[in-house]
């Protein structure tokens, strides 16, 4: 398999996830799909940044589309630097987890970004979803 080609959306799957004004009440984006999917990154973006206080990205799992028994797949809080010129806006958060911190045993298939902050400000999230579904061309086994 040769999968130096190609273009980086070729090996993922951007999904929709969560926009509010308010971020200091958790919000979370709709519920996928992720079969065939083998990682998961949520991303969050927060286009004011205001040093001292926290972001955090959560990947959320569920039994429906619908977030039918949703509880925690993994989850990234970052405490944003005071006096730290390194830092601009916009700032990411990110999360990642694995197939395998899924509880298939319970029936869960399906995964959500939810964005939260310490403070009342804008923020947005996006699921990536990868593995060798996305791959451009086609594996032994997997359809």
């Amino acid at each position: 398999m040769n999968i130096t080609h190609g273009k980086a959306t070729d090996f993922v799957a951007f999904k929709a996830g969560p926009t509010t004004a308010d971020a200091s009440t958790a919000a979370t984006g709709p519920y996928h799909g992720i079969s065939g999917a083998r990682q998961f990154s949520g991303v969050a973006s927060v286009p004011a940044v205001l040093q001292g206080s926290t972001v955090t990205v959560r990947l959320l799992q569920a039994t429906a589309a619908g977030g039918t028994g949703s509880k925690l797949l993994a989850e990234t809080e970052v405490v944003i630097p005071e006096d730290d010129p390194a830092i601009t806006a916009p700032y990411t958060v990110t999360v990642n987890a694995v197939d395998s911190a899924l509880d298939d045993a319970g029936g869960f298939a399906f995964v959500a970004v939810e964005v939260e902050t310490s403070v009342a400000v804008a923020a947005s999230g996006l699921l990536m979803l990868s593995g060798l579904r996305y791959s451009p061309e086609p594996q032994a086994g997997v359809q």
